[in-house]
């Protein structure tokens, strides 16, 4: 038999998370008969003749039509803007099965946008996408006007399912300068932390990053006091070719530090801008978010001014949350720390951090997926940490 042609379809569902698959109707080859039964087959990784089997198979396949006609199934339940790999083998009356068509990637729809349009005009991944996402990381979330939801949905662009990290932006600019291509699985996050350090002298603020890998992509937010005045912010030799861009609006100062083309800063030790200041007020960095030039993330810590005297946990935001939340802890001294989601039984639902930290302001990011990576169910959870004598546990709410 002929082998199955398989071409990119669309989901016609606006309430299941669906893809519908087309192809021709393969004919006769000759030898014993005609195709009487398909297979039809997908997964999140590619599929291949030596892993066609392993793939998920699709329940009650069409019956194939005549040799050369159209044909199209659609399959749902899948995940919303997820990424899957699709393959069909057809078999004759008397056993023999066809090899396996082209095996397309395609991304489900569902009703929560679609990965990578973030400005909603149809179109994927291009300049436009970006100069939204960028927009954001400075003025918030004024910029979705189009659609909030499905803009924010359509921002998980390294397949993790946390949206609005600059771990996608970064991605997404590396696919619209051609680097990369859409990806279904998701960039682990760097097992090393990258550290953050502001340091005032001489009526000048330095920021700086020690980090294993490149940086692609870097967002602070700092809380400014009102009888502070900034000046001009000027990038450092390190992240001389990087784009600058900042916004203060009262007590809150946002910086992007990101490149649309194939600049990045260089691992190690460096110095990435600094401002002027003028007056006697503080300038205390609450939030730094950082990924690698190929959208990795890193987990951040950061210190701001004077380390914590005391260790201490803060609430989740946001909360209530969905689909992840993130949570935020502080450390006077280097030492060992425990983090861990419990259910309202006391029982772990998941080990977030079990290491040593180095001393300063930590943050993590729970999924809302527990130990096996399976989503949890709504309700109420708690997240607890234990280091040295203290030990500490706030409430959290998950809404779907």
């Amino acid at each position: 038999m002929l082998m199955a042609l398989l071409v990119v379809g669309a989901a016609p569902s606006l309430t299941a998370n669906c893809v519908t698959i087309h192809w021709t109707a393969t004919g006769d080859d000759g030898l014993d008969g005609t195709a009487t039964y398909y297979d039809i087959r997908y997964s999140r990784t590619p599929i291949t003749e030596q892993n066609f089997y392993q793939a998920q198979q699709v329940i009650f396949p069409p019956t194939p039509k005549e040799s050369g006609s159209a044909e199209q199934f659609t399959i749902c339940a899948l995940e919303a803007i997820t990424g899957y790999y699709f393959a069909i083998k057809a078999a004759d009356e008397v056993g023999n099965w066809s090899p396996i068509s082209n095996v397309p990637f395609i991304v489900s729809e569902g009703n929560l946008g679609f990965r990578g349009d973030v400005n909603m005009n149809g179109i994927h991944y291009e300049v436009g996408d970006v100069l939204i996402f960028t927009n954001y990381f400075i003025y918030g979330s004024s910029v979705f006007t189009v659609n909030t939801q499905e803009q924010v949905a359509s921002t998980d662009v390294n397949a993790d399912n946390l949206t609005l990290t600059v771990a996608d932006l970064t991605y997404l600019i590396r696919v619209v300068t051609g680097d990369a291509s859409p990806i279904l699985n998701r960039l682990n996050p760097y097992a090393q932390q990258v550290s953050v350090s502001t340091e005032q002298r001489d009526g000048r603020v330095t920021v700086a990053t020690d980090a294993i890998s490149s940086i692609g992509t870097a967002h602070f937010v700092y809380r400014v006091d009102s009888d502070l005045s900034l000046g001009d912010l000027r990038l450092r030799p390190a992240a001389r070719d990087m784009d600058l861009t900042w916004h203060r609006e009262g007590d809150e100062l946002r910086i992007l530090l990101y490149d649309l083309g194939h600049n990045r800063i260089p691992a190690g030790q460096q110095e990435l801008f600094d401002m002027s200041i003028d007056g006697s007020g503080s300038l205390e960095l609450q939030y730094a978010e950082v990924a690698d030039y190929d959208g990795r993330p890193y987990e951040s810590s950061y210190r701001a001014g004077e380390l914590p005297s005391t260790p201490s946990l803060e609430q989740n935001y946001p909360n209530p949350f969905n689909p992840s939340t993130t949570i935020q802890y502080a450390l006077p001294a280097a030492s060992d720390v425990t983090i861990e989601v419990l259910n309202l039984l006391g029982q772990r639902v998941r080990l977030l951090v079990d290491e040593y930290r180095g001393p300063g302001v930590h943050r993590l990011v729970w999924d809302g997926r527990d130990e096996s990576g399976d989503r949890v169910a709504s309700g109420v959870y708690f997240y607890r940490i234990a280091t040295g004598d203290f030990v500490d546990s706030r409430k959290m709410l998950l809404l779907k």
